[in-house]
């Protein structure tokens, strides 16, 4: 799988959980501590295929209480 499909994929899980638990963008961006701007960069980006840096990943799951990266050990 390419780093562009995995991008999109967590894009559409993101957004779909944060329909589901009816979070705004600028309610996230303010969770993580980043304009909403930003925020709405980020995820436009993803959308279109372009993966974010781990540190906004793990802010972002951290946010929505969903797990959007795991590490089995």
């Amino acid at each position: 799988m390419e780093l562009e499909e995995i991008a999109k994929k967590l894009y559409v899980k993101i957004d779909f959980t944060m329909r589901r638990k009816k979070i705004k963008r600028y309610e996230l961006a303010k969770k993580i501590g980043i304009k909403q701007g930003y925020m709405s960069d980020i995820l436009i980006d993803m959308e279109k295929g372009k993966m974010p840096s781990l540190k906004y990943l793990l802010k972002i799951q951290k946010a929505i209480s969903e797990e959007l990266i795991f590490f089995k050990f």
